[in-house]
């Protein structure tokens, strides 16, 4: 009867954990979550940009052999993508200026999400880098 109820008391902790895993990982509006939430999400956007950007590369090279109008194209989609690649890298400048300060802030004043051993982890954490890219020198002429 008490292994029953321990198992039973396991899994209740064990649901706790996740629910809590889960609440974390969406990024709860006004916690110190959202603002991790955020920061990971323009991690994930820069690799998606970066292979975007490679797949342009070879899509740019088809451009130039074609027409003057496709040449057109190509100068536009890659001055496209040169300044959206600025655009975010000023964005996760922006994203990590003060990014310690506002952490202890949140363990400081009680705030959730950072709780054992959480606030090392996300002190951890590394900042993205935007590689160059600079596509076609053909173009940027």
């Amino acid at each position: 009867m008490a292994v029953a109820r321990v198992d039973r008391l396991d899994r209740i902790g064990q649901t706790a954990k996740s629910k809590r895993g889960k609440k974390r990982a969406t990024g709860r509006r006004g916690t110190v979550d959202e603002y991790e939430y955020l920061v990971a999400s323009i991690g994930r956007l820069l690799i998606r940009v970066d292979d975007k950007s490679a797949e342009a590369t070879t899509l740019l090279r088809q451009l130039i052999l074609a027409t003057p109008d496709h040449l057109a194209l190509a100068k536009s989609l890659q001055s496209t993508i040169i300044v959206f690649r600025t655009k975010l890298e000023n964005s996760i400048d922006e994203a990590w200026v003060g990014r310690e300060d506002i952490l202890r802030e949140v363990v400081e004043s009680g705030g959730t999400g950072l709780e054992g051993g959480e606030m090392e982890k996300a002190l951890a954490a590394v900042k993205p880098k935007v590689g160059v890219w600079k596509g076609l020198g053909v173009l940027l002429a």
